[in-house]
């Protein structure tokens, strides 16, 4: 099982904080950053080193099992990030782009896939209760019309606390409990609880400012499902390493990060 991490990090493959500094006042200050990320799970291991300027990241150069797994460039408007775009071999397999209200909210991500030939589109309304309502619909590379689920998201100290999708006639709870430490990707530009919030599935989160513990999954009929996480943290309260353990498995997956 693997931890979507915006590629989350999307976009990691995404990232985590969204700032209003300037390009200049980022590229002259200093962050506690992540360089290298290392999963190893049932499926082998992938490696992710991360290239930065200043704490917007550039790029993410990935492998998996020792072969070339890809690269992700990352583009940005100001401090939004707007583009991700993931090359193998050269050639473009996938697309990620993030639009954004006047007022920089973001309204809809849209998640290409050429090798397939698919496409995903994300909606995005801001509910006056404080919480977010997303729709997902799938289609090709040029239009995404069918509607898969709604989701409405709640949030509790800058991250997403609660989360009900509804996919046909299946509602699926998840609550999400964090510690009080430092998420690894907090300081990166470009990302925020609304797009950690939008990437959220049913069974994990990266995280915006803190880590996650569990994700409780319940629904009607079905005994409740937890991913747990354990965490060991250097000095400065970042992990160092994260275990998740899934529900109904004994296959943990680890990752190991290096700032």
């Amino acid at each position: 099982m693997k931890i979507r991490t915006l590629s989350l990090i999307l976009l990691l493959s995404i990232l985590q904080s969204c700032t209003t500094s300037s390009s200049n006042s980022n590229e002259n200050q200093s962050y506690v950053l992540v360089s290298k990320m290392v999963q190893t799970s049932l499926f082998g291991v992938s490696t992710t080193d991360y290239t930065y300027n200043g704490n917007k990241i550039i790029t993410a150069t990935m492998t998996n099992n020792g072969a070339s797994g890809g690269v992700i460039n990352y583009t940005y408007n100001g401090d939004l990030l707007t583009k991700s775009e993931t090359y193998l071999n050269n050639n473009l397999t996938e697309k990620k782009l993030l639009t954004y209200s006047n007022d920089n909210n973001l309204i809809s991500y849209i998640h290409l896939k050429y090798t397939q030939q698919t496409g995903k589109k994300i909606t995005v309304d801001y509910n006056t209760d404080g919480t977010i309502t997303t729709k997902t619909y799938n289609g090709d590379l040029v239009n995404q019309a069918n509607l898969v689920s709604t989701k409405i998201i709640s949030f509790s100290n800058g991250e997403t606390s609660t989360l009900i999708e509804t996919a046909g006639t299946t509602t699926t709870t998840s609550t999400f409990t964090y510690d009080n430490k430092n998420n690894p990707f907090k300081n990166i530009a470009g990302n925020s609880r609304i797009l950690n919030a939008v990437l959220a599935t049913s069974t994990g989160i990266a995280g915006n400012i803190y880590n996650v513990l569990q994700v409780t999954k319940s629904q009607s009929g079905l005994p409740n499902a937890t991913n747990s996480y354990q965490h060991v943290y250097n000095s400065l309260g970042y992990p160092t390493k994260t275990t998740l353990t899934p529900a109904n498995s004994s296959y943990n997956t680890v990752i190991d990060y290096t700032y």
